[in-house]
């Protein structure tokens, strides 16, 4: 079997190494970035949504107080 070639482990170590690090220079160069940038917007918008609810809530309250007589 040639992947336990002892011969072959150099090369081998050397490959995985060169994949992996690519891997996390990509990962970390052009993926997280945008990751963060989503999650930013996202809280944004949670947070206005939040501000809405309430205001809309209390709006709703305030309709039923003077639904009941």
């Amino acid at each position: 079997m040639p992947q336990l070639s002892i011969e072959t482990f150099v090369s081998q170590y050397f490959w995985l190494l060169v994949i992996f690090f690519s891997f996390v220079y990509v990962t970390t160069i052009y993926v997280l970035p945008k990751i963060s940038k989503i999650q930013k917007i996202r809280n944004l918008i949670g947070k206005e949504t939040k501000i809405e609810t309430k205001v809309i809530k209390e709006e709703g309250k305030e309709l039923l107080k003077d639904y009941k007589w």
